[in-house]
């Protein structure tokens, strides 16, 4: 069955022989019943129009889209058709980064209604990096005033002379939060904890193990100074700016970052030498283990739960409660986490990145790869709890080249957190998408072209040989000394 709907559904009759031929939004009904899960919904069009059922606001939100679809792809001549769906998995997400490059509200709504009519359900807001601050924390004003200003940007080769900031306030974070309740969007804010935090230490040099100053990175990388483990007034900070978020942030998720920190400065720190003597810890991997849990508790007090990047594994001392993001795995330390029942969320670098180019990830790429492993046993894949596509934004300063990055790869992550795998077909989904993609224009958004979205092997090399070009300069490579 080949009717033009992105993700498709994973129960669909038709019969093509009668349509339904007024707007089948203005000829809608929906019925509550509780024997539907939150996320699942039927659908009965006939000669009267579209009866829904469903559960809650979640599955007539999902029901709505399939209808918007329909309606477009069908221009009003809709075959009648019963459909009976939900989805495959319970998490599926898409990340921005606003931290790198800042992006207004009335953008990130127009990127939330493209994700909303592919049925995704989790949006990861990474607020915080290394490049700028940009999340009001009203108990700690220089955060922004100090942290949210970069003095040029030199991201590769292109670079910008002149200072870049920006921030949200917590009544603009609050709209958006609403703006995702009513599509049923979960808004899953991200503080980075130990690393990625100069924008952070610029404003509050003691919270580092130095107590010198840092400067707002203006080019990416990865940096030696990250939040000191032994100080407790690191810990009160981080207590204290969570409890901000959490008034402002009502989902039960808070992603707690863990990737990419050196440990240089804890092994001169006297601070972090204490704590881990105190604490008996093996190693500083341990460490930030101990760090990572930590904060998990007082997340756990306040209701919440935690996820990290797959590197606060390392230590081998993670709490089993904290959701682990596989962005690049090592020795398969996500599938056996996922093995003695932790909880993963499959954001596969090689696979489900987007701001790489389609000549390094094209779309077939993306659609096909199976983010639940197959050497975990079938009673331990319920623990791959979903999919997220990140897109991060060094290199993407507008919010058209963000849309073009995007679409149409994240409809292909979309389509594999929604739909069966046994239902999921390259060629089906393609053709599909060709129709449906077009929607996008309606927000005011862009997407690539077709005749892109799978380039051959010249076009590719030219693409990765262009993209790899544009991420390095002398600052770059220098940083990976700083």
């Amino acid at each position: 069955m080949n009717i033009n709907l992105v993700p498709m559904p994973n129960e669909i009759y038709t019969d093509y022989k009668l349509f339904f031929r007024k707007n089948i939004l203005e000829n809608s009904i929906v019925e509550y019943d509780s024997k539907y899960s939150a996320e699942e919904y039927s659908i009965t069009i006939d000669e009267k129009g579209a009866k829904i059922k469903c559960s809650g606001k979640a599955g007539e939100n999902f029901a709505y889209q399939t209808l918007k679809q329909l309606e477009f792809s069908y221009s009003g001549n809709i075959p009648y058709l019963t459909i009976n769906d939900k989805p495959a998995f319970s998490y599926r997400g898409f990340m921005i980064d606003c931290a790198r490059h800042f992006f207004s509200v009335s953008n990130l709504k127009k990127m939330i209604d493209c994700a909303a009519l592919f049925k995704l359900n989790k949006f990861h807001w990474h607020l915080v990096d290394d490049q700028g601050w940009r999340m009001e924390i009203k108990k700690y004003p220089l955060l922004t005033e100090k942290g949210s200003v970069r003095a040029y940007s030199n991201f590769g080769r292109d670079y910008d002379s002149n200072p870049y900031e920006g921030f949200y306030t917590q009544n603009q974070m609050k709209d958006i939060v609403e703006y995702c309740r009513k599509k049923s969007i979960d808004v899953i804010p991200e503080i980075e904890i130990p690393g990625h935090v100069s924008a952070c230490l610029h404003a509050y040099p003691n919270l580092s193990c130095t107590d010198k100053e840092i400067p707002v990175r203006t080019h990416a990388g990865i940096f030696r100074d990250i939040l000191c483990a032994g100080k407790e007034e690191v810990y009160e900070f981080l207590f204290n700016v969570l409890e901000e978020m959490s008034s402002i942030f009502p989902c039960e998720y808070v992603h707690i970052g863990g990737d990419e920190a050196p440990k240089d400065r804890w092994e001169e720190c006297p601070h972090c030498s204490k704590k881990m003597e105190s604490l008996n810890l093996m190693n500083y991997e341990q460490l930030q283990g101990y760090m990572t849990n930590r904060i998990y508790g007082y997340l756990q007090k306040k209701g919440k739960k935690a996820i990290a990047w797959n590197e606060s594994l390392r230590g081998k001392n993670l709490e089993k409660g904290i959701t682990v993001q596989n962005w690049r795995e090592k020795n398969d330390e996500c599938s056996i986490r996922a093995s003695e029942g932790g909880k993963i969320i499959v954001s596969d670098f090689f696979h489900y990145y987007l701001d790489y180019p389609l000549g390094m990830t094209p779309l077939k790429k993306t659609y096909m790869y199976e983010p639940i492993p197959s050497a975990l046993a079938e009673n331990m894949k319920k623990n791959i709890i979903g999919v997220e596509a990140p897109i991060w934004t060094e290199f993407i300063n507008d919010i058209d080249k963000m849309s073009m990055m995007s679409f149409p790869r994240l409809a292909a992550v979309a389509e594999t957190g929604w739909t069966y795998k046994k239902n999921k077909d390259y060629k089906g989904f393609t053709h599909r998408l060709s129709y449906v993609i077009r929607m996008i224009e309606k927000t005011g958004l862009k997407y690539t072209d077709a005749s892109q979205w799978d380039p051959g092997f010249f076009k590719s090399v030219v693409q990765v040989i262009k993209f790899a070009y544009n991420m390095y300069n002398k600052e770059t490579l220098k940083s990976r000394k700083d």
